[in-house]
């Protein structure tokens, strides 16, 4: 299938590009274009530019022929945002979902919006205040029903175009039936005003009935959509968006908006280095039964920055895609009339109570990356009255927060479950203080895993390096490491760490606490810590560099672009934060004898500029 592909696919015999509708700055990523910068995004720049000036001049001839019934209303609209992680979403999916009045949607439902996206913490309406949202034929409806009826009716009209199109799938089948969907929709679809009313009213009356009551009215409303795990790495999720998007086409959604966010990488990857920590490390061993989900040891930033620094590795993070493959795959596989938007809220001067305009001929500036989605990225023609009551609230909250100041600065002040490379040092050190044997269990804690243990059976072992159940091969592999780490921290080479049973510190938040509240400088000022080398901070600065170039080009070229993230990077993020630092376990607990002398010696009277890594 034919389909408009970013200028960046370069390959031998490709005729012609298509046009890319308006903000679409990246494409699929061919991964030798990361080594050849200078003759690729160089190369392709003219053109990339040319692409897209002819194309907003197509909108506005469109925009022209649009009747005057249209002009009087605000068109109808399909948007899903899809991240990535790490980019505001959790605030994002917390501000849609905070139905103040009821409703399901932010503000006081005037743009006729309803949300069935993703919800940051299960934030759903109190069941005792907003327990009935609508009345349906008599039938009480709440937001986690019409979140529900949204995806089923997905699911169903997937399977009506599917049946139509005689696409079947079975247990044997190694291509999905979107797979096979994407490769026989095409443009024509578009302009079969036949088929398109066909499956319309089929849409209608088949799929958007629900536990026997109808949802119909929602395709009356503006609907959005929000889910980090669009941007995750399986394909499969942005052709499903994709088609999803054509479906919505269909049943005549005027405008069809597909949002991600962007964040300069070297600091996405820190953020996402955080959250790997906190989702992997057990903090305590006293949750057994959560083994699988969190466990220890994590590694360090070092190793994870050096997987993510290989040759032809593109933009990804974990299982993260970022918006140079993911937008435009959602394109590819969608409608011709889909749009694509970037928000650029953390590289954006931040809004102030004081500085904030609303006058559309200012500087952009946004209150929170939610307000920016809202404002700029739907836009003021399509939810005027959400984006003004966003940029209210937003206001209320900095002043009742004092939080102006902090605003201005280069990090969100609004951002909900931010990383923190402060709690990723303690964290390290918990998890090693485990590791190492200075903390072990309490009673209470090995009657937990005595039960774990009778679990472990059909040719595995209870690992107790790592305190779950594996293959005998990958404990011996754990242990062995273990007894070399300990050998490089021991002045004799031998394994002689005795355990400490104190449970008043053992896990990462009991010390940082404790050491929070005991210390006025920071861990990187007080504790031994390893840095990239300049070598490997130049490389890493040069890949952010050429990701921002290529996805937000117009920016790239403006003082905010490409000037001030060379100044963060080596001011900042290098020199002030040591965003990229790590703390140095060998150092830290080498030759000590205790947990006590690691947290009430080592983290309290050493100065570390005078002892050695071998700490003679």
């Amino acid at each position: 299938m034919l389909r408009r592909i970013a200028p960046f696919l370069f390959m031998a015999g490709f005729a012609s590009l298509m046009a890319i509708p308006f903000s679409v700055m990246l494409s699929p990523m061919n991964m030798e274009v990361l080594s050849t910068k200078n003759a690729v995004i160089k190369g392709f720049s003219n053109d990339f530019t040319a692409t897209i000036h002819d194309e907003n001049a197509k909108k506005v001839l469109r925009n022209e022929a649009t009747t005057v019934a249209q002009k009087k209303r605000p068109l109808k609209f399909y948007a899903v945002h899809i991240g990535p992680s790490k980019t505001g979403t959790s605030t994002i999916q917390k501000d849609l979902a905070r139905n103040p009045f009821g409703v399901n949607t932010l503000g006081e439902d005037k743009d006729n919006i309803i949300y069935v996206g993703k919800r940051f913490g299960g934030t759903w309406p109190d069941p005792n205040k907003h327990k009935e949202i609508r009345k349906i034929n008599g039938a009480s409806v709440d937001a986690r029903q019409e979140t529900a009826a949204h995806d089923q009716a997905y699911r169903c009209m997937e399977e009506v175009l599917a049946n139509y199109y005689n696409i079947s799938s079975s247990s044997s089948d190694t291509v999905g039936v979107d797979q096979r969907l994407a490769a026989v929709i095409d443009q024509r679809l578009e302009t079969d005003e036949e088929t398109r009313a066909f499956l319309r009213q089929t849409f209608t009356d088949e799929c958007w009935t629900w536990h026997n009551i109808s949802f119909k009215y929602m395709l009356d409303s503006n609907i959005v959509d929000s889910d980090e795990k669009f941007s995750y790495k399986p394909v499969k999720n942005r052709r499903k968006i994709g088609l999803r998007f054509r479906i919505f086409d269909i049943l005549g959604y005027e405008r069809l908006i597909v949002v991600g966010a962007y964040r300069r990488y070297a600091e996405w990857l820190v953020s996402v280095y955080t959250q790997a920590i906190k989702n992997s490390l057990r903090p305590t061993l006293e949750v057994f039964h959560n083994l699988r989900k969190k466990r220890t040891p994590c590694i360090g930033f070092d190793k994870f920055l050096n997987s993510r620094m290989k040759p032809n590795e593109g933009y990804l993070a974990r299982f993260y895609g970022n918006i140079d493959t993911t937008l435009p795959q959602i394109i590819e596989w969608g409608p011709s009339k889909l749009e694509s938007k970037i928000l650029n809220y953390f590289q954006l001067p931040k809004a102030t109570t004081t500085s904030n305009s609303h006058n559309e001929n200012d500087m952009k500036t946004y209150n929170s990356i939610s307000t920016e989605l809202y404002c700029d990225a739907l836009g003021t023609e399509l939810v005027p009255h959400t984006c003004s009551y966003a940029r209210e609230i937003e206001s209320r909250g900095l002043e009742n927060a004092a939080a102006a100041t902090a605003a201005s600065t280069n990090a969100s002040s609004t951002v909900t479950n931010k990383g923190s490379t402060s709690t990723a040092a303690y964290q390290h050190i918990v998890a090693a203080g485990f590791r190492l044997g200075f903390l072990i269990p309490t009673d209470e804690e090995l009657q937990a895993e005595k039960k774990e243990k009778k679990k472990c059976r059909r040719q595995k072992v209870w690992c107790d390096s790592t305190k779950e159940c594996s293959t005998k091969k990958q404990c011996v592999k754990t242990q062995n490491q273990r007894r070399q780490e300990l050998d490089k921290i021991t002045s004799d080479g031998k394994v002689s760490i005795i355990g400490t049973n104190s449970s008043n510190i053992a896990s990462w938040k009991d010390l940082y606490h404790y050491d929070s509240d005991a210390q006025k400088l920071s861990w990187t000022e007080r504790l031994p810590i390893q840095c990239p080398s300049r070598k490997e901070l130049e490389k890493l600065l040069q890949k952010t560099l050429d990701l921002e170039e290529l996805v937000m080009p117009e920016f790239y070229a403006t003082p905010l672009g490409k000037d001030e993230h060379e100044r963060l990077f080596w001011d900042v993020w290098d020199k002030e934060k040591k965003l990229f630092c790590w703390v140095d376990i060998g150092r830290l607990f080498h030759n000590a004898k205790s947990w006590d002398e690691i947290i009430n010696e080592r983290m309290v009277r050493y100065d570390w500029n005078l002892v050695n890594p071998t700490g003679e």
